[in-house]
């Protein structure tokens, strides 16, 4: 299984890849370089979807804040359309596992400069299976010939 930090770390390794920008991690109101990007988990939704799997959404936010605080509306308008590429196709975690998205919103804030999508990761993964019966493919099967 994959958890919240497994997405997290693909989204941003994706993303800086894309922009070729810096991952903003420190607090907003400790100053940070532009350009750059944050990553923020809004919200986390757990289901069952059967008995077998968990259906898990993932609600998210991405900030992105342009070169200059004062000329970067272009900036974002084309940062805007790659990540739109990005979020129209599905990207994989380090494990493997498909990532794809959801609910894709963009907004801009003109007076500071700042892209601010909100999207949502939709994950399905199977229940780890705790039971101590034999999985199908360790059981021993004889077969009689006449």
């Amino acid at each position: 299984m994959i958890g919240t930090a497994n997405i997290i770390k693909a989204l941003t390794v994706t993303i800086r890849n894309i922009l070729n920008v810096k991952v903003n991690d420190r607090d907003i109101e400790e100053g940070f370089e532009r350009p750059s990007f944050y990553i923020d988990v809004e919200e986390i939704d757990d289901e069952q979807l059967t008995t077998e799997y968990y259906y898990d959404t993932y609600h998210l936010e991405m900030y992105y804040f342009a070169s200059d605080s004062k000329i970067g509306f272009k900036e974002l308008l084309g940062v805007r359309e790659k990540l739109r590429s990005m979020f129209s196709n599905r990207i994989e975690t380090e494990q493997g596992f498909g990532i794809t998205f959801d609910e894709v919103k963009h907004y801009i804030n003109k007076a500071d400069k700042v892209l601010h999508t909100t999207f949502n990761v939709l994950a399905v993964q199977r229940i780890p299976d705790v039971g101590t019966e034999p999985m199908m493919e360790e059981l021993d099967v004889t077969i009689n010939k006449k």
